[in-house]
């Protein structure tokens, strides 16, 4: 039995024989779940003893192995009782050191390692001594370059998984900082940098690499939260909020004078540093930019060519990091060093990192900014179009790509020029070794032709589809980079086409639909194999460890199946009714995908599809037969166009196939970022399916799956609240937990909407503009929250009354948020209730016991998102709450003005729960007066007026006003016309505003107009003189006077 195992496994541990000892750890090492029940006291008697054995390193090093195994999987009192043990398991790797046996160090250094990963907090205790032993590690050059880097990649794996712990180590920064900048100094200047085609070749493994990678992973952990106070020259001075344990200060303290020597490894190391640290300190060199970009622009002229490629590295980041704050404020400076780089013949390899580094500069400029250096940019790049080297004209087609991308319009200047170019390259470079550039230049050609529309692309519109049509055609291998580019280059084609490019999906759809359903290749491998031999990272393997095993996956199809699963979207999207033909058999491929866990964005995209493809199923059916569509046969191209199904019913089969699986991955899924996706699927596909369309197993099962939900992400609330409180809670901490907050609080909107509907105007952008095609996925718990609470606001709204019975079961859920501490949760759940009140009516009265005493009290909440959504409440029971409603609706007046009349209350945080308030009068008044006498109330809520901000509130309030003026309402004009002056200031600011909808404006102007006209002459002149000149010229320029 297992138990007979475990007993003679510990009395092996105890034998004389140092191999029976060291076997008896490697089967706890391998199967750490056989002792995962015993008594801690005795394990850790265990285990100390044989971490201490001074006869046998192999038994050290297998009980080293066996611990770490255990803990990584041992439950929370398990592991805090086994860290009195770590100054034992640190003192394993000692002798190795001293004995210079490099390969057990080696072994025991990754084994801390995957602590690290797993269990960071235990090395609380000893992480002063783990600091100093990594350093000495470092520190002797003499070691293998693969001891040196295992021993830093623990002390960053820890910088990773305990950021706050780091931090607390005033030594980490100041010992770390000058070791990564040594290794990125280790670099020889080899021939074969400058003669290679090959510019993949850098090797992960060299010291110079490590090293910039150590600063990248630093900065981005460790280097938030500092500011520059002054510049000296050649020295930063800087302070921060921990004092000098930092990575900017204490970087700038070296890269200064490293700039400055007359090594170029050291300019070199410097340039590449600031590179790696800009992501991970944007907000700390903000400030000080323009001063760090007269630091880097003159390596641009210097004598050494990597420099030179170094100094292109660091501005093409810094615009990537500083977007667009860079691009507005310093182009000329940038710019006027950079471009002429690209003139640097002697070095290709500098000449396309200088095209590179134009890329990112040009991904967040604005085209006007861009405009007065096209000519010059364009010279280089025609010149880079015609060189020798493959790579360098690979760059310059992709950056001709990301300008004209960002030049839009103003590219067409350059079309005639650049388009014949790129159609060569596709006539031309017919051999495998251009397939890459092929690529490139079917990018370019499709962004091109975005960015000049339909009308400037049409004289080269069927060339370049024919020359694609030959490419995909010619395709035979798997790995043909082509495929990718194909698959973007055809959706781009179809934005700009519209439905003229409908002739071409017979040839287009069938190659996507194999790429969305390639199965990726796996390998499993056993620890000790090499995996790099076998299955070549080139190739797109990547592997894992994972329980004394390697599992790797081939990435590359992964992407291909992603760019595919993308590409649907953008025809679903593009071309509405005209998709409808492959609707079915697309929706059959994506809904399984919605479980493709190898993948975040192929699930993303597939969710992404669903609705669209619904969409395109009711866009069609609106058309009698699909020859109604408009299509155009282009350039004499005659294809098939499949048969639209134009059965009615057919939207709803199609809904209630897919309905089920969509709540099932709900209730199943873990990721909050694919959880606000999947509601976000979901309420959109309700949008569009409409009223009365959810059956009640399907009402069940959505109610068991939020309810499951809502439970989780409170759980979550609460240990977030119990981490802060804890003596380990570190301020920097909470960065971290804001972005899970916000990640959960957007999903929790999502089912909010599913509730009810309000937002009818979401539009969801797909960037199918970029050189490579990908869809921005929101990861934030406020995302999270954001789309529960639009699922709950779209199934109230459509489903209305008939979701109660489900809502029942949500309720006890929904009260736990009301007191919770967290602003967003109590303000989820008012909007869930003011969802509740606005969408059932009446029939909400039946919950009022439990939420409106509540909602009344949220008034005077501390967060002004909470007060606003229960100002709103208040106005929604007063217009749609009936008149269960009414002795409330009078009741909330006197706080509803006393929110209106607060000192700050038109201040810029509390304008919309002003705005809000005010409207909720507004409603109260005209739909629930029954219990008040309305006349008294309405003077107090003119002088109120105006509301300027909130476009949601304002049509019904000043549909009230307009109403009552009307009616000659005395309240409004007033005793002798005293309120006149009031009310045409009332208008002139809610027209010049522009905050009303057309016809509603139009109606305040002819109402302002005869106002005016009833008014004499002088004091309309008056009148009109006492607006500010801007309002007056305004209102001119909008033709309302």
């Amino acid at each position: 039995t297992w138990q007979d195992l475990l007993v003679v496994l510990f009395e092996c541990t105890k034998s004389p024989s140092a191999e029976l000892r060291e076997s008896a750890f490697r089967i706890l090492h391998s199967v750490p779940s056989l002792i995962a029940d015993q008594n801690t006291d005795i394990l850790k008697s265990v285990f100390s003893a044989s971490l201490g054995d001074t006869s046998s390193k192999e038994v050290r090093t297998a009980a080293l192995k066996a611990a770490v195994s255990y803990l990584c999987q041992a439950d929370a009192n398990s592991q805090k009782g086994f860290q009195e043990l770590m100054p034992q398991m640190l003192n394993v790797l000692a002798p190795f050191l001293a004995e210079r046996d490099q390969d057990s160090l080696f072994d025991g250094l990754t084994v801390l390692i995957e602590l690290a990963e797993n269990l960071p907090r235990s090395f609380r205790p000893v992480f002063g001594n783990v600091l100093t032993f990594m350093v000495t590690i470092i520190k002797e050059t003499d070691l293998e370059d693969r001891t040196r880097q295992t021993s830093l990649e623990l002390l960053l794996t820890l910088a990773e998984s305990a950021p706050a712990m780091v931090r607390k180590q005033p030594e980490f920064c100041s010992q770390v900082i000058p070791l990564a900048l040594e290794m990125m100094t280790d670099l020889e200047d080899e021939e074969k940098w400058y003669s290679t085609d090959d510019l993949d070749e850098d090797d992960d493994a060299e010291n110079y690499v490590i090293g910039e990678h150590a600063m990248d992973r630093l900065a981005r952990n460790l280097g938030i939260f500092f500011r520059f106070i002054a510049w000296i020259p050649s020295i930063v001075c800087v302070c921060h909020r921990l004092g000098g344990n930092s990575v900017l200060p204490i970087s700038f303290r070296y890269i200064p004078t490293m700039l400055s020597s007359d090594k170029w490894q050291q300019r070199h190391a410097a340039l590449m540093a600031i590179s790696a640290i800009g992501e991970g300190c944007v907000k700390a060199m903000e400030a000080e930019l323009g001063t760090i970009i007269q630091l880097v622009l003159p390596h641009f002229r210097d004598p050494h060519p990597r420099v030179r490629y170094a100094t292109c590295n660091a501005i093409g980041q810094m615009s990537t990091d500083f977007a667009p704050n860079l691009q507005k404020k310093f182009h000329e400076m940038v710019l006027t060093h950079l471009i002429p780089v690209m003139d640097d013949n002697a070095n290709p390899r500098v000449q396309a990192h200088a095209a590179a580094a134009l890329v990112n500069f040009c991904e967040n400029v604005d085209k006007t900014t861009l405009a007065p250096y096209l000519d010059t940019i364009f010279d280089r790049l025609h010149v880079l179009l015609n060189t020798s080297k493959v790579y360098v004209q690979e760059q310059a087609i992709t950056t001709i790509a990301t300008v004209a991308d960002s030049a839009e319009d103003k590219f067409v200047k350059y079309h005639g020029v650049i388009m014949p170019l790129l159609l060569n390259v596709l006539r031309q470079a017919t051999q495998k070794q251009y397939r890459l550039l092929r690529g490139k230049a079917m990018e370019c050609a499709s962004l091109i032709a975005l960015a000049v529309g339909k009308k400037i692309f049409a004289p080269n519109a069927h060339e370049f589809i024919e020359l694609l049509i030959q490419t995909q055609q010619s395709v035979t291998e798997a790995d043909d980079p082509q495929i990718s580019y194909l698959l973007a280059c055809w959706a781009r084609i179809c934005k700009v086409l519209g439905n003229d490019f409908l002739p071409y999906l017979p040839i287009v759809i069938p190659p996507l639909l194999q790429s969305a359903q390639l199965k990726p290749d796996f390998a499993v491998l056993e620890d000790d194999v090499d995996a790099e031999s076998k299955f070549s990272a080139e190739d797109g393997w990547e592997f894992v460890g994972v329980d004394g095993q390697q599992i790797g996956i081939k990435t590359t199809v992964l992407e291909e199946k992603c760019t595919a699963v993308e590409m649907l979207i953008c025809y679903a999207r593009e071309l509405g009714a005209g998709f409808q033909p492959y609707v079915e058999q697309v929706m059959d491929i994506v809904m399984p995908l919605l479980k493709f866990y190898f993948h975040d964005g192929v699930r993303h995209a597939a969710a992404c599809v669903v609705p669209l493809l619904i969409q395109s199923v009711q866009k069609a059916n609106a058309s009698t037969s699909v020859s109604e569509l408009t299509y155009g046969y282009l350039f004499g191209y005659c294809g098939t166009i499949r048969a639209a199904n134009t059965d009615p019913e057919y939207i709803s089969k199609m809904w209630h196939s897919v309905c089920p699986k969509i709540i099932d991955v709900i209730m199943s899924e873990a990721d909050p970022s694919f959880l606000s996706q999947l509601y976000m699927t979901f309420y959109e596909s309700l949008e569009t399916v409409g009223q009365n369309s959810m059956e009640p197993t399907e009402f069940e099962a959505f109610t068991k799956a939020t309810e499951s939900q809502l439970k989780e992400f409170y759980e979550r609330l609460q240990q977030r609240a119990q981490a802060r409180s804890s003596q380990e809670y570190d301020a920097e901490d909470e960065e971290g937990m804001q972005e899970e907050e916000a990640t959960e609080e957007a999903v929790l909107g999502e089912v909010f909407i599913f509730l009810c509907f309000l937002d009818l105007h979401r539009t969801i952008v797909y960037c199918c503009l970029t050189p490579i095609i990908r869809l921005t996925w929101v990861a934030t718990d406020e995302h999270y929250l954001m789309k529960l609470s639009k699922a709950l606001h779209t199934i109230l709204k459509t489903q209305g009354i008939a979701f109660l019975p489900y809502f029942d079961r949500l309720v006890p859920v929904i009260m736990t948020f009301f007191n919770d501490k967290d602003t967003a949760a109590r303000q989820w759940a008012v909007c869930v209730f003011d969802d509740l009140i606005e969408f059932t009516g009446p029939a909400s009265w039946a919950y009022q016991g439990q939420f409106l005493p509540k909602l009344v009290a949220s008034l005077l909440d501390p967060a002004t998102d909470v007060r606003q959504a229960a100002a709103y409440g208040l106005g929604v029971c007063g217009q749609f709450g009936g008149p269960n409603y009414a002795d409330v609706c009078a009741a909330a007046l006197n706080p509803l003005f006393q929110l209106i009349n607060l000192p700050d209350s038109r201040a810029q945080e509390n304008i919309f729960v002003t705005e809000n308030a005010i409207s909720a009068v507004s409603k109260i008044c005209k739909f629930n007066n029954s219990k008040f006498d309305v006349n008294t109330v309405l003077p107090v809520w003119f002088a109120a007026l105006p509301l300027t901000h909130d476009e949601e509130e304002a049509p019904v309030t000043y549909t009230y006003l307009l109403d009552l003026l009307d009616s000659q309402h005395p309240s409004i004009i007033g005793t002798n016309s005293e309120n006149i002056p009031h009310l045409v200031s009332i208008f002139t600011d809610v027209l010049v505003a522009a905050i009303l909808p057309e016809q509603l404006a139009q109606r305040m102007a002819v109402t302002l107009k005869a106002v005016l006209s009833g008014v004499p002459d002088a004091a309309r002149q008056q009148l009109w003189n006492q607006l500010e000149p801007e309002k007056r010229q305004a209102l001119q320029d909008l033709k309302y006077v």
